[in-house]
């Protein structure tokens, strides 16, 4: 069976989804409780979504921890010095999850997005 987790969108997507122990999400920087998106620079951007992670994560009953496998789609190369700042603050521990960066020419959202984050991560049975 496959749960939904976070607060209902507009579009037919589910922000996550739990599907026996195992977690998929796609994180953008927009506040979840307001649906109002955070822009500014990578570094704004970048915390608000993986803030967004931590608390779907948890909404499944799991943390940070968890995440075995993160990509993470940016607009500019330039911004991979911010985004690794912000994310270091975020994955604290080894092992750390697997990564890949991507640098795509748009991304589908708000004007002004810049990053975009897909996370795999493990539940642990209760």
């Amino acid at each position: 069976m496959i749960k939904a987790v976070g607060p209902k969108v507009s579009f037919p997507i589910s922000p996550a989804v739990v599907a026996g122990n195992l977690f998929f999400a796609t994180v953008v920087p927009v506040d979840l409780q307001t649906g109002h998106f955070v822009g500014g620079p990578i570094e704004a951007q970048t915390r608000q979504a993986l803030l967004n992670l931590d608390i779907l994560l948890r909404e499944a009953g799991g943390n940070l921890s968890n995440v075995a496998q993160v990509t993470v789609y940016l607009i500019d190369s330039k911004d991979v010095i911010g985004l690794n700042k912000v994310y270091s603050e975020f994955f604290t521990q080894e092992p750390y999850p697997s990564r890949a960066t991507v640098v795509v020419r748009e991304l589908i959202g708000p004007p002004g997005i810049r990053v975009e984050v897909t996370a795999q991560a493990y539940l642990l049975s209760s």
